[in-house]
Parts: structure tokens; sequence; C-alpha cells
């Protein structure tokens, strides 16, 4: 009787949730369909976006902490997540508002339908209504040199940009951003690091530039500033628009 009591009560459990698997992400393009971030069970993770080629890192979770890392990265993103049927919620830190993703292939109308009434976790102060984007003139940035020095390589970290102000997250497909040395020559800092000027993430999200987080300049393969003081003036306009942002005109980078 014990047994078959236990038997039955195990044929009865549901497994545990699991982030393994597809997450899709609301977006503004509706011919974007595959899913934004999909968890494997070996570990990696694949992030995708409109317009822009995968990206691969590794993933592992501890109770509600999960940590995105890629390959080389001295310094992992760790965030706290939740799952609700089939919804994942992730916030840099308890308590944050939550960036969420659906299991199910949603239209842009039913997935804003159902985020906007979810039961929010603990782990979630609000919901990141990132389909709401506010017109890029509300946006704010400054930015200042990093605090590693430059020298005669092609891989120093130039500058930290961050929103002064930011009523929500931009889509990176959305944002140009240009950096322009003494020489004139304008150079495009792109997250994909297909250009001499890449962007380092530091938040949730990969198809954002989320309105809490911090960015990092870099060189990428090109000596673009070779040691001592070196003068970049900034330039990031929204790419829909053509309206650019309002910030810190130029920094003295050294």
């Amino acid at each position: 009787m014990i047994t078959t009591t236990l038997a039955g009560c195990l044929e009865d459990d549901e497994p545990a949730p699991t982030i393994v698997g597809e997450w899709y992400a609301w977006s503004d393009d509706p011919t974007f369909i595959a899913p934004t971030l999909i968890f494997q069970s070996n570990g990696t993770v694949i992030s995708q976006s409109a317009g822009e080629p995968a990206s691969y890192s590794n993933w592992s979770t501890n109770g509600q902490e999960l940590t995105i890392a890629d390959g080389d990265d001295v310094y992992p993103k760790i965030h706290t997540f939740a799952l609700n049927d089939n919804w994942l919620f992730i916030a840099v830190s308890k308590g944050d508002a939550c960036m969420v993703m659906s299991r199910l292939l949603l239209s842009q109308e039913d997935f804003i339908s159902e985020a906007e009434n979810l039961t929010l976790p603990t782990i979630c102060h609000e919901l990141n209504k990132y389909w709401n984007s506010p017109p890029p003139e509300i946006y704010q940035y400054s930015a200042t040199d990093h605090n590693n020095n430059t020298g005669n390589g092609t891989a120093d970290n130039l500058m930290v940009l961050e929103f002064v102000q930011a009523p929500g997250d931009l889509n990176w497909a959305n944002i140009d951003i240009q950096i322009t040395g003494a020489d004139g020559v304008p150079h495009t800092c792109m997250v994909d690091g297909s250009t001499d000027c890449t962007i380092t993430q530091y938040g949730i999200s990969d198809i954002n530039w989320e309105a809490s987080e911090i960015i990092h300049l870099s060189e990428n393969g090109a000596d673009l500033c070779s040691g001592g003081q070196c003068t970049f003036d900034i330039n990031i306009t929204d790419a829909r628009s053509g309206t650019t942002l309002t910030g810190t005109a130029s920094v003295i980078v050294e």
C-alpha cells in the first residue's frame, strides 16, 4: 500500500519549471518571429534580435540567480529571475523593473495585453514595458573616460556611457553611436563586434540599451587612441527619425 501510494504521487507530480527552452520578447518588427533567448541544457544561451547575428554565451542558475557570461568575460552578468507558467521574468537585481518574455510566440498586441495583466513575482518592483518606446528627444546620456589607460594596443577601453534621463529602453536596431577623433574620421560603434569600435553591455537584454544600463565603448582591432590624451566627439542618433540624443558632446580619453 505504501509503495503504491508513493508511486501514484510521483506520477501525479508535475516537473519543476525550467528556464531551458525558447523565450520570445516583444519586438517592434512584426516580421521577426525567432525566439529572443534560447537557453540550452548544455549551458549555452543564444541571443537573437531583428537584423543582428545571433550571439552565444554561457548560462547557469543558483536559486533565483541567473549568470550569463561570454567565454572570456571577466565580469559576468548576474541577474535575478523567476518563472510563472509560460512567462520568464528577469531583473538586474531583486526589486528592479523586470524584463518579461513568453514561451509562446504571440502577436504584438497579444503579447502586450497578456504581459500587462500578469501578476508580478516578488523579484519585480514593476514591469519593464519596453514596448512603449518614448520619443528619442526625451533621452539624455552622459559619457566619461574609462578608468583604464590607453596605449598602443587595439583593444583599449575608451569610455563609459549611461543614461542621465531615460523613461524606457531603446532598441539597438534604432540607435546609431559614432565617435570621432582628432583625425575627423567617424567610427561607428556596434554591439555585434562588426566595427572597429565595439559596445560592451552590462544589462539584461542584448536587444536594448536599457534605461539603467552602463555600456563601455572600446577599440576593436584598431588603435583609435595611442596613449596620452585623445579627444572624441560623440554623436548618438535615433536611426528611425535622425533625431540626435542630448548628452556629452566630447570626452577626453587618456
